[in-house]
């Protein structure tokens, strides 16, 4: 299901409608979905002048890590022109006293922590930017997923066989969690199709991939 806040403008949210997105109160983040195996993804939508805003009152930080806290695929979406002025020697961004090496310091900060960052121009970007994540995350593989599963690396290395997904990847892991375990399993392939939706053919992808590089 893809969702938009309800506390978002409507002149946004009305252009999504229409695509077949649903108002629903939302408790972190504005707009969100699920990937291909149930995992949230989670976007936090600023125009340039709230994100100054809030960055300044700590709001920003805040909302990011709801986000992150709270979804597989945490996002930072700002919306608007970003550009430099120079005043006194220093270069401040857009008509805000933050100062351009602190904005990118928080964003990178931001980043860090796990939050993707995204940048439209304009309303019809961002529409049009939120439908392409919504059929991006839809896919049944994608490159977020592999990035998200760097944290397991067993999981993370067999998400690179073709068609094993996170479900996939965990049912092996059932079998052992162990990446060393598993490769010596692989060489009898047959081993492997006691995983849950791993048949004949995934069972020698898997052996192909540990032994035949």
């Amino acid at each position: 299901m893809l969702r938009c806040d309800t506390r978002e403008p409507k002149y946004r949210t009305t252009l999504l409608i229409r695509a077949g997105w649903q108002l629903f109160t939302m408790h972190h983040g504005d707009y969100s979905g699920q990937d291909c195996v149930g995992q949230v993804w989670l976007v936090e939508h600023k125009l340039v002048d709230t994100l100054l805003q809030d960055m300044l009152s700590g709001q920003l930080q805040k909302q990011c890590q709801g986000i992150i806290d709270h979804s597989t695929f945490p996002i930072l979406m700002i919306e608007g022109q970003v550009f430099k002025r120079k005043e006194n020697g220093q270069e401040y961004l857009c008509s805000s006293w933050v100062t351009w090496k602190r904005f990118w310091s928080q964003l990178r900060s931001i980043q860090d922590a796990g939050c993707r960052l995204e940048f439209t121009t304009s309303l019809d970007d961002t529409v049009e930017r939120l439908i392409t994540i919504s059929e991006y995350y839809s896919e049944g593989k994608h490159d977020s997923m592999r990035r998200h599963l760097s944290g397991d690396r067993f999981i993370e290395v067999l998400s690179m066989v073709e068609g094993i997904d996170m479900a996939k990847a965990t049912a092996l892991k059932g079998i052992s969690g162990n990446l060393g375990l598993i490769s010596v399993l692989s060489k009898n392939w047959q081993d492997l199709t006691e995983a849950s939706g791993i048949g004949q053919v995934l069972a020698k992808r898997i052996q192909k991939f540990f032994w035949e590089g």
